[in-house]
């Protein structure tokens, strides 16, 4: 079994539709790839991949909220506890 790296792993999206662009932030961004596409569909894969790959947990839930109008954010809590 592979050792899962615990984490907040979190995308900030910016740009428009045909040109959307993922930067990765926060405490466990280092190494982590920006990501880009076309469609939300498609940006939404490649952060899920990226933080599948860097996390090593095989599935997991994730949300995508939209922050401002020219802004959203993607974020995947791996093994984590969150406040309430």
């Amino acid at each position: 079994m592979a050792e899962i790296n615990k984490g907040s792993y979190c995308y900030k999206i910016t740009g428009k539709k045909g040109a959307l662009k993922a930067t990765a932030f926060g405490e466990v961004a280092e190494g982590m790839p920006e990501c880009t596409a076309a469609t939300m569909a498609e940006l939404e894969a490649a952060m899920y991949a990226a933080v599948k790959e860097k996390s090593g947990k095989e599935t997991f839930t994730y949300s995508c909220d939209c922050v401002t109008p020219k802004a959203a954010l993607f974020m995947a809590d791996i093994d984590t506890v969150k406040a309430m």
